[in-house]
Formats: C-alpha cells, structure tokens, sequence
C-alpha cells in the first residue's frame, strides 16, 4: 500500500481527515481492522485501488459529507485519477495544494459550499479532462497561467482538459486570451459569473469546442468573427451580457 515519504499511509490520511469532520455517518465504513496484516482503505465507501492496493478514486458524489478539505492530507495520493466530491456540504477554501495529483483526470467539486480562490497549482493537473467547480462561492479571477501557453509543448496549464465548467460563482474579470490555448476543449461553461470584457477570440482556436455557454455575465463588445468558424458548435449561449454589433454567420 502507497505510503508518502513520512510514512504516513493512505489509510491514515482518510483517517485524520475523517476525524477532522462532522460526524459523518457515510464514513462508518472507514475503521481500521484489527485482525488485518496490512491496512488498506480499498474496501471502504468511496474509494477504489488499483491491483497494486493504491487509491485511485476517491468518490463520495452525493453523500452529504460536510467539513473542509483542509485536513486532507492530498500528497499521500500520487496515483489518484478520479476525485468527485459533487453536490454535499463541503465548506472552507480548494487546498492550496491540489496540483500535487498531477496524474488526476477528472475533478468535480461543483454545488458545494467552497469558497476562496481558485489555487494557482491547478496549473499543474496537465492530466485533468474535466473539472467542474460549479455552484460554490469561489471568487476571484481566471489567472493565465492556469492555461497553456501556447507553445507546441506546453509544460503547465490545464493542457488535457476537454470540459470545462465555473458555473454560477463569484468569479469574475476578463476571460484570458491562453483560454483559447486549450485545443482539446469541447465544452466551456462560464454561465452566472461576473466575467466582463470581451469574448477572448482566441476560442476561436477550439476548435472541438461543441458547447459554449456565457450567459449571464458582463461581457460587452462584439462576438468575435472566430466564434462563426467554430462549425462543431452545436449549443451556444451568450444571453444576459452586455454584447453588441451581429453574430458571425460563418
């Protein structure tokens, strides 16, 4: 079973972070046997290994789980590619540390109750697919350097990723222009923020985008000609902004 540098084993830190939280009765499954050799988490709610005994998923979508994930110790999970913790009653900030799981493919941290800023170290989840941290109280803006940088071999940014979704938060200022350097991206989903400026262009380089929603922001400006020639698009939402002049036709 993976044990980090310290020696602390992946048992032990769903352990301490279960003790950090609320009673939670979801978790009555997460005890140390006592008649067992070796101590392994992979039979517990929630979480799946992989034949080697370590933790791949941590899944508790829907469960009511409350507290904060700040007792969870994330760097004891180097092989984690699956975290959702959708739809519960998590407070407090995104540990500052999330880019640790560097070899995470998908993180759904939507309709809880997160609030802070999103950490510059998502810059480091170059594996992450989707990530969807919709419906939470998180504020602040999109840094560019959560995104690739445009050259042929980006080494940082959300490179991989292909759905993308900040739902209804407090998120808000100008949509980067290194938006458009995610070339896999099929759907964009920034609806109910306070962004405003303008539309970046550069989506225009997206072009497997096939779902971009905007509305409700303060975006303001024309729809850039580039958004006409993105011909796999097939749900487009720009309502309740502050846009003007026609919309592309290509």
């Amino acid at each position: 079973m993976c044990e980090a540098t310290s020696g602390l084993t992946q048992a032990d830190a769903l352990l301490r972070w279960k003790q950090s939280l609320p009673d939670q009765p979801i978790l009555e499954s997460w005890v140390i046997n006592s008649t067992a050799t070796t101590q392994t988490p992979c039979s517990w709610r929630g979480i799946t290994c992989d034949s080697q005994g370590t933790v791949t998923v941590i899944n508790l979508a829907y469960t009511g789980l409350a507290g904060t994930l700040q007792n969870l110790n994330l760097s004891v999970f180097p092989n984690l590619l699956r975290l959702d913790l959708k739809v519960n009653n998590l407070t407090g900030t995104i540990p500052q540390n999330i880019g640790v799981l560097s070899n995470l493919q998908f993180l759904d941290l939507s309709t809880n109750f997160l609030n802070g800023t999103l950490p510059l170290s998502i810059a480091n989840l170059t594996q992450v697919f989707e990530l969807d941290v919709s419906r939470n109280d998180v504020s602040g803006v999109l840094d560019p350097s959560l995104f690739p940088d445009g050259s042929n071999s980006p080494k940082s940014g959300l490179i991989g990723i292909r759905n993308l979704l900040f739902q209804d938060t407090l998120l808000g200022g100008r949509i980067p222009d290194e938006i458009g350097n995610i070339r896999n991206l099929t759907l964009l989903a920034l609806d109910g923020n306070s962004f405003d400026g303008p539309i970046p262009p550069s989506l225009g380089n997206c072009t497997h985008l096939s779902i971009l929603r905007m509305p409700q922001n303060q975006l303001s400006g024309p729809i850039p000609p580039s958004i006409g020639k993105l011909t796999n698009l097939t749900d487009v939402r720009f309502f309740s902004n502050n846009l003007n002049g026609t919309v592309p036709q290509n």
